[in-house]
């Protein structure tokens, strides 16, 4: 019979199989998430927010990977950027102002005081939007459309993303705030789908569950899963805890904290020179950083992006022109064999039993007539 090791590698071995059939086709998780997001043009890739002189700037990346040009199918989807100005931020917490920016003081609290909507045509032009709480719109600057993707990651130089940039002067905001909490959102059909706020938070596929969420239930649905975790959740954080297991600084809400009087550059807000998957790693979050391994030979890692950014607004590098997507890493013929021998025996080994059960009726049913 099999020894305890055995018997745990085959558990393990099992549950992957699941996560195989149950997860992965729907995608690598935001620069590219939700996992189970099949619309790529609902999908945020991204948040950078920083300052400009005297002016705030955000920009909202949407679509990872984008190779081809317009047109795309946007109708229909609206992308939301908030901003809370009145929630408390503590910057008395080391460890939080690394990682997050700052200590959030009252989670449940947040709510957007500062909300910009927008909508895109099918070629990725503005074709509308809509803004509430701001004390001055003159001075507002807003643009869309395609641009090289800034993530620094090899795996996406190259490619493209559908741009969202709004331009705000800092005075345009009520009360003469000094730190913003900022996140975006993505609806199809007037249903939230897609949520960004931190770099390397959402991606990560222990917060999938935040993705439909406002911030301010962030941090009990966090702690609820932990405390109290379904059946799949306790599959996944006890058979494959490097993605799913919570660590104990993840209580936090995911929102982008940006300080006017603290030096710039992430956690505090993000410039689009930003290499967060090394500064995220650096504080225990590095799956982004050893995917710059899988998918370069480059040595060292790259740590610019592939494209110089503009000194001016967008601020966005120009676009790549269309290309062919590369190929995608795909499981052995032997391997794909093994695992339909695998789901066949364990349907012979679930049915076989039932069809026992059901023989010994119809022959016990047989023998009464």
């Amino acid at each position: 019979m099999f020894d305890s090791h055995d018997r745990r590698r085959l558990r393990v071995f099992l549950f992957a199989l699941f996560l195989a059939v149950a997860i992965t086709p729907a995608g690598a998780s935001d620069h590219a998430d939700p996992m189970w997001l099949r619309d790529m043009n609902s999908d945020l890739t991204g948040l950078f927010v920083f300052a400009r002189e005297n002016r705030l700037v955000a920009v909202i990346g949407l679509h990872r990977a984008l190779r081809s040009g317009p047109p795309y199918d946007l109708v229909g989807r609206r992308y939301r950027l908030f901003f809370d100005l009145h929630s408390p931020v503590r910057f008395d917490e080391p460890q939080d102002v690394l990682r997050y920016g700052g200590t959030v003081v009252d989670p449940a609290g947040i709510a957007p005081d500062v909300s910009l909507s927008f909508t895109l045509d099918d070629d990725a032009r503005l074709a509308g939007h809509e803004v509430e709480g701001l004390s001055d719109t003159r001075g507002l600057r807003l643009w869309a459309g395609l641009r090289d993707d800034p993530f620094i990651l090899p795996r996406f130089f190259g490619t493209n993303v559908i741009a969202i940039v709004a331009e705000i002067p800092f005075d345009a905001f009520p009360g003469a705030p000094r730190t913003f909490l900022a996140w975006a959102t993505a609806e199809r059909d007037g249903r939230q789908v897609d949520h960004v706020g931190r770099a390397n938070r959402t991606m990560l596929p222990r917060f999938e569950l935040l993705n439909t969420l406002p911030p301010s239930e962030h941090v009990a649905a966090l702690r609820a899963r932990h405390e109290h975790p379904g059946l799949i959740e306790d599959l996944e954080r006890v058979f494959v805890s490097p993605l799913f297991a919570m660590r104990r600084y993840d209580l936090a809400p995911d929102v982008l904290i940006f300080d006017r009087d603290r030096p710039p550059g992430y956690p505090n807000g993000r410039r689009l020179e930003d290499d967060v998957a090394d500064l995220s790693c650096r504080l225990g979050d590095c799956l982004l950083w050893e995917l710059s391994f899988v998918d370069s030979a480059a040595w060292p890692r790259p740590r610019r992006n592939d494209k110089p950014f503009l000194n001016d607004f967008p601020y966005l590098a120009e676009p790549w022109p269309p290309s062919a997507a590369p190929p995608q890493p795909a499981l052995t013929l032997r391997s794909r064999l093994l695992l339909g021998a695998l789901a066949l025996g364990l349907l012979f080994f679930y049915a076989l039993p039932w069809w026992l059960y059901l023989r010994a009726r119809r022959a016990a049913a047989g023998a009464r007539g």
